[in-house]
């Protein structure tokens, strides 16, 4: 007897977990859009682990473009910066979050669908 399961699609669901507020955010369409994630960088760049960095970058259309070591390189179309981001003991630096900011505002990346 052949059981039928339905096929499962994955969306665009990150968890970012900011570790010092002890605060889990699920990241989705759904729940958050690019505007909550902007203004939680925004109001908090050193406070910011390097993987919830990365997942960001990727949301406003960044894709991984390499690295080496503890660094990971983004780039995107359009865009004639290249984020540079390096894990310091699982924290983001500060300079980079701000970088990925002047960035998204440079670039109008909250006004896009």
């Amino acid at each position: 007897m052949k059981i039928h399961t339905p096929s499962l699609k994955l969306y665009n669901l990150w968890i970012l977990k900011i570790s010092d507020m002890n605060i889990s955010i699920f990241v989705s369409n759904v729940i958050m859009d690019r505007r909550e994630i902007h203004e939680k960088l925004k109001n908090n760049p050193k406070n910011v682990r390097f993987e919830e960095l990365c997942k960001a970058a990727e949301l406003f259309g960044f894709r991984f473009r390499g690295g080496k070591g503890s660094h990971r390189v983004y780039v995107r179309e359009g865009v004639k910066e290249i984020l540079n981001f390096q894990n310091v003991k699982g924290k983001a630096k500060p300079y980079q979050v701000k970088q990925l900011l002047k960035v998204i505002k440079r670039y109008n990346l909250l006004e896009e669908d």
